[in-house]
């Protein structure tokens, strides 16, 4: 069977198992991932983690095939990308070193050898880098299922020694050589073929920068910079990434491969993107930045200028509701807000926040419904001041109780429920069970 590994990039980071591309256990705190839980939303702050630490920092992971089938994958990023390393026991991670933080073999796969070779793979990407030291939490007695933090005991077989002892999270590190052997300095030596790269713009005369993709530290004399359109001519055979610039509008990045004796191209296009508004109910106002209108709903804006925008709809009767989102160039952005009525009781599945009771009432008892007990259901409108309204008996046991439970719950005082941080009417259901004879 045939094996190779590869960059792990925002288009091959679904080959990684889904549990895996759904898990944000490292790239989120603990009560952030919670939320993401919360919401379904780990995929896309998984895709975001992994988005933001290629731009800024480069390659963080790799991806080993076997016949073309994904067969595991490891993850590495800096401490500081990596929000959940500080809730470990036996951190903080050295800051010369980077932190290995997923490493899977699956298991059709397993004792072919593949989590060695992945290791290997890290350890001479961070070389290059410049990288002195790969470091890990482990898992000293990981359970079967468990995925989030790689086994104690894999890391110690591949290398990793232990730099901080600890009964179940110790944190170990593998040292990076400082320089490549001769035999790999032979074969760089060998690959340092040279290719040439034309750079374009529309429109042209827009400042540009060219460096060597994905690497942590950068030679100066390895970047080159000019002016739309330029050739540039002997660039070593490589990954590259450009950068033009043009006042006012998000960069263009390209990442570009330069192959021996080839010519690669890159075109700036600064194209605009364009907006969709709309509303329910149709009619509302839009306005930019909160403060000049544009138009009404439905509204379609072209030729926006990429980049982060905010428009507020304003509708009689009705709160104002802000949409925010990110123009790309060439793409379509669409806004939708639902107007919130502030008077309208809501269902408690329309609520950011659900009312909960500040003070509660107990119902006031004759001797024989005490010795009865009893249940009872009662409903409730809590109002945006937390007083509850329209009280009424679902069931109960007996009518009696029923008017009891009743005059309880109207004691109650509740913090209201809200939407987008404001206090709305929701419907509450509250239960009364009372044991006999307590």
């Amino acid at each position: 069977m045939s094996r190779h590994i590869v960059g792990v990039t925002l288009d091959n980071l679904e080959h990684l198992p889904k549990k895996c591309r759904h898990c944000v256990f490292w790239e989120l705190a603990p009560h952030l991932r919670e939320e993401a839980e919360q919401f379904g939303q780990t995929d896309f702050e998984k895709e975001a983690w992994v988005s933001s630490v290629l731009l800024e920092w480069g390659s963080c992971g790799r991806v080993v095939y076997l016949d073309s089938v994904p067969a595991g994958y490891a993850l590495y990023a800096p401490p500081s990308a990596v929000p959940r390393a500080v809730a470990f026991p036996t951190g903080p991670v050295s800051a010369d070193a980077v932190l290995l933080t997923a490493l899977r073999i699956l298991p059709e796969f397993a004792g072919a050898g593949l989590g060695r070779a992945l290791v290997q793979a890290v350890a001479k990407d961070l070389t290059r880098r410049g990288v002195k030291a790969v470091e890990a939490f482990g898992d000293a007695s990981p359970e079967p299922d468990s995925t989030c933090v790689i086994p104690a005991d894999f890391l110690r077989s591949v290398g990793f020694k232990t730099v901080r002892a600890h009964d179940k999270w110790p944190r170990l590190r593998l040292e990076l050589r400082s320089a490549l052997s001769w035999k790999e300095d032979v074969e760089a030596a060998l690959e340092q073929l040279f290719g040439s790269v034309s750079i374009t713009s529309d429109p042209s005369g827009l400042p540009f920068e060219l460096k060597p993709a994905g690497s942590l530290f950068v030679n100066p004399s390895d970047v080159k910079s000019g002016q739309t359109p330029a050739t540039l001519n002997d660039i070593p055979a490589g990954s590259y990434q450009v950068t033009i610039v043009r006042e006012g509008w998000a960069n263009s990045v390209s990442t570009i491969n330069v192959e021996r004796n080839g010519s690669a191209k890159v075109q700036g296009a600064f194209a605009g993107g364009t907006i969709t508004i709309n509303s329910t109910p149709q009619g509302a106002a839009i306005l930019k930045d909160n403060q000049t209108q544009v138009g009404v709903t439905p509204l379609t804006l072209n030729d926006i200028t990429p980049g982060n925008v905010s428009y507020t709809l304003t509708l009689r009767s009705y709160d104002p509701v802000t949409l925010t989102g990110r123009v790309e160039s060439g793409k379509t952005l669409a806004l939708s807000g639902a107007m919130l009525d502030p008077d309208r009781i809501m269902k408690q599945s329309e609520l950011d926040e659900r009312p909960f009771p500040v003070s509660e009432a107990s119902p006031e008892l004759t001797p024989q419904q005490q010795s009865e007990g009893g249940t009872a259901v009662i409903s409730l409108v809590v109002g945006k001041d937390g007083i509850p309204a329209d009280l009424k008996v679902v069931n109960a046991t007996n009518p009696a109780l029923g008017r009891a439970c009743l005059v309880a719950a109207s004691k109650w005082k509740f913090k209201p429920g809200s939407v987008r941080g404001k206090p709305v009417k929701s419907t509450v259901t509250i239960p009364f069970k009372l044991t006999p004879g307590g």
